[in-house]
């Protein structure tokens, strides 16, 4: 047939945000305590760590679908009467969270694939003594998830057959793969000479901070740090035994096994604390010195490639009626993953008394706003942080403060950073050491931090989503020469296609080398050419 266009679809993925949010989960429990411990007299403090033990992701109709299962360890500190030691109680409450996600055209995701970002954290947390024995509790877990997948698009490229096109690349990113490791390590720490020895651990946590991600032979290799926050009661006489917590990092350097990973693909690691068991031992001298440990925890990893398609944004034929319906595509280009240390200080109202000092300290760091600032990259956020303070006389009080923070980071790769629209940034931080010290003022904390950023280029483009060739163009009464003034947002592809002329004769009769046509441009309808 004449008037038959042959029509070519390809197909592509593009990455895809489809959630970045925070929900939060309501735990409200009792416990009464075992017979071995020792009725409450006061409490002194209650912390919450939750961690993820079952992840289920999965597309239900139109929502795609991430169902969690969890437990929350309760740390109890209290005294059994105001002259005695500090002692502490650990206790689990299961609790669970569904996330449903809408999808616009759920056969457009590719869910397997999907890389699923869990951070957790607790706020509000309170609890009162009903009993000597019996404990009320209620806490507010806030699960952060950050869902990215890839999404099946088609469009029209080049084997479009002989019509007159415009094309458009677009530099896309994709999910090459995906892999959740649970690795378990082991570590015993000397108490320094100058520390006493201990009686009981009262509290021990673990922050856990991927430091360089790197690929190699197929393979993800990360270093990190562990940073170990341990309070443990001396063996002292009972009456002035104290609260003692020190700190220290363990470095950990692990690999993943991904198939078909290539040595240039962009990959980053994710690390999420799923158990911790401490317990004192003997050292060598015969004293409480030794803290025995074991970490578990799952690594995240996620591999990115970039990709190129040329997208046909624009078509028409002088010799056929052609129907086009267009849409508009979006995608995301990851620019670059980096990671930053920050130090940070910044002063807390709590005033804190004389000779006092700040045991078992839990922090997290939360940024609410990323923007660039010349080639540097300017977060604020919220610094939390939760301990117990020590008087001179071994009385022990919590402490909850929040600060607001400030940095400014600078990228340690080459990142091409505008000011503009089209850049989207990401960051969240790790906490690897937090010290706070009484001041003149109240208190100064002072926070160690790992800083990372994802920096996205955002691209949309018109693409034709469907095409048909309806028959020959009837033929048109001849014209004059028209004189085409531009509004200074056309261009020449605009103006030829207005005209139902060819845009290399556009630019031939005119003079024109480029796309950008002047202040007048001469017309010539109906096969008409300037020298006739």
């Amino acid at each position: 047939m004449a008037n038959e266009i042959v029509f070519e679809k390809s197909s592509a993925k593009m990455l895809s945000t489809l959630y970045d949010g925070e929900a939060k989960c309501r735990i409200e429990c009792e416990e009464i305590l075992p017979d071995y411990k020792e009725d409450v007299n006061r409490l002194i403090s209650v912390s919450v760590k939750p961690k993820i033990i079952m992840k289920k992701q999965y597309l239900q109709g139109s929502y795609f679908m991430i169902e969690l299962d969890g437990t929350a360890a309760f740390n109890v500190v209290y005294k059994s009467s105001e002259k005695s030691a500090l002692t502490s109680h650990t206790f689990y409450e299961d609790f669970s969270h569904t996330f449903k996600l809408p999808l616009d055209e759920p056969g457009e995701y590719d869910a397997e694939g999907a890389a699923v970002f869990l951070t957790l954290g607790t706020e509000a947390t309170s609890y009162r003594a009903v009993s000597g024995r019996k404990l009320s509790l209620k806490s507010t877990v806030n699960i952060g998830a950050c869902v990215k997948c890839n999404r099946n698009i088609l469009y029209f490229g080049d084997g479009c057959g002989e019509i007159e096109k415009k094309m458009q690349t677009v530099t896309a990113t994709v999910i090459k793969a995906v892999a959740d490791r649970e690795f378990i390590f082991e570590e015993s720490i000397t108490l320094p000479r100058e520390y006493l020895p201990c009686s009981e651990i009262i509290d021990c946590d673990a922050d856990l901070a991927c430091r360089n991600v790197k690929v190699s032979d197929g393979k993800v290799i990360f270093n990190a740090d562990a940073n170990i926050c341990c309070g443990y009661q001396s063996a002292a006489e009972e009456n002035n035994s104290r609260l003692i917590s020190f700190s220290q990092p363990i470095e950990i350097s692990e690999a993943i096994e991904i198939d078909s990973l290539s040595d240039g693909a962009l990959c980053e690691v994710l690390l999420t604390p799923s158990s911790l068991k401490a317990e004192c031992d003997i050292d060598s001298y015969g004293e409480s010195r030794v803290i025995k440990l074991e970490i578990g925890y799952i690594a995240t990893a996620v591999a990115y490639e970039t990709t190129e398609i040329s997208v046909l944004s624009d078509c028409y034929s002088t010799s056929s009626v052609i129907s086009v319906v267009s849409k508009e595509l979006k995608a995301e280009q990851l620019t670059g993953i980096f990671s930053a240390t920050c130090d940070l200080r910044n002063a807390i109202s709590s005033d804190l008394p004389a000779n006092s000092s700040c045991e078992c300290i839990r922090a997290s760091l939360e940024f609410k706003k990323a923007e660039i600032i010349e080639k540097s990259i300017s977060l604020e956020g919220t610094l939390s942080a939760h301990y117990i303070v020590v008087d001179s006389e071994g009385g022990a009080s919590e402490k909850n403060d929040s600060v607001a923070i400030t940095a400014l980071v600078r990228p340690d790769v080459s990142l091409e950073l505008s000011d503009d629209s089209s850049i989207r940034m990401e960051a969240y931080g790790d906490v690897c050491g937090c010290d706070i010290e009484p001041s003149a003022n109240g208190a100064d904390m002072r926070c160690d931090a790992l800083i990372h950023v994802r920096i996205y280029r955002k691209a949309a483009v018109s693409s034709i989503d469907s095409i048909s060739a309806e028959g020959a163009k009837p033929a048109s009464a001849a014209k004059s020469l028209i004189f085409c003034y531009p509004s200074g947002k056309e261009s020449l592809w605009d103006i030829a296609k207005h005209y139902s002329v060819p845009v290399e004769k556009l630019a031939l009769d005119n003079g024109i080398d480029n796309d950008k046509p002047g202040n007048v441009i001469k017309v010539f309808p109906n096969g008409r050419t300037a020298d006739k």
